[in-house]
């Protein structure tokens, strides 16, 4: 689901499998806030935000016209429809991309929909569509579990994709070389402890705990695919974090983030202290919400 705020510090996000939102640093003051799924009737409301935040619970009422994708509980799997932001119409034909424990590309058929079959795990999916910006969301898949998804798109800005189609290129090759010193830490577990510096809320994962993984001092951080030498980890805001790639120095088997790192530019400081060790983290790919 999206949720956008208004106001002069306007800004969009959107909710986890939970159906929960973040939207931190928001100024107090009167506030409106639209929320849109697809399959559902939009929904505005206004609010007032305090110094101590606020918690806020709105229902949205489904579209009884646009069918909904139904498989059964047993039935482990990615699925759901893909369709337009600005008028939620479904957009037949998209271009689906599974990216995580295992691969996977496939299409939305007549209506919008998709299925596909997925292992437990951790998965980022890309839905593209002509004249669409592409729309990318982290899941997470529980043993027997299946995940719905109601990806909207927005109308395609100016300007060029070739170098994010890229980055996501390398991901897919580094998805299909992973092995057990890396992570795929999806948004809904680095939000799961509320407030807390990146490293922090990357430890008290679970995805990063269950893996031979440590916090060394030094780490190389990519942005969206792009390297940013000097960029601590902790400078990132995790509210504005889709999903976050983790690994060794020998962990990243498929060799593309050691050939897209400027050579001869140092990895930046985490604040944990020397000496770095076989297991720590040293590859770090932020993967923004967008």
């Amino acid at each position: 689901m999206i949720v956008s705020v208004g106001g002069p510090d306007g800004r969009t996000t959107r909710t986890d499998e939970a159906g929960q939102f973040l939207i931190a640093r928001v100024d107090t003051g009167q506030y409106t806030l639209q929320l849109r799924r697809l399959g559902y009737l939009p929904r505005s409301v206004g609010v007032h935000v305090t110094e101590q935040g606020l918690r806020v619970e709105v229902e949205l009422h489904g579209i009884t016209t646009l069918d909904t994708v139904r498989v059964r509980a047993a039935r482990q799997a990615i699925y759901g429809v893909v369709g337009a932001a600005a008028d939620l119409r479904p957009l037949p034909g998209s271009a689906i991309q599974i990216l995580g424990e295992s691969v996977r590309t496939l299409r939305a058929d007549s209506s919008g929909r998709f299925f596909a079959p997925a292992s437990p795990g951790t998965y980022l999916v890309r839905a593209r569509a002509e004249g669409f910006a592409p729309r990318t969301v982290s899941v997470t898949l529980s043993p027997g579990d299946g995940a719905e998804l109601a990806l909207l798109l927005d109308t395609a800005r100016a300007g060029s994709q070739r170098a994010i189609e890229a980055a996501y290129s390398d991901f897919r090759d580094r998805m299909l070389r992973r092995g057990l010193q890396s992570a795929l830490v999806p948004r809904s577990e680095l939000l799961r402890h509320g407030n807390g510096t990146m490293i922090n809320l990357l430890r008290a994962a679970p995805s990063f705990g269950r893996k031979v993984l440590r916090v060394g001092p030094y780490a190389c951080v990519f942005v969206d695919g792009r390297a940013r030498p000097g960029l601590s980890v902790n400078a990132i805001d995790p509210s504005g974090v889709e999903a976050i790639e983790v690994y060794t120095r020998r962990g990243e088997r498929s060799g593309t983030l050691l050939a897209r790192w400027p050579r001869g530019f140092p990895c930046a400081d985490t604040g944990m202290p020397p000496p770095q060790g076989p297991e720590d983290m040293y590859w770090v790919v932020i993967w923004t919400a967008r």
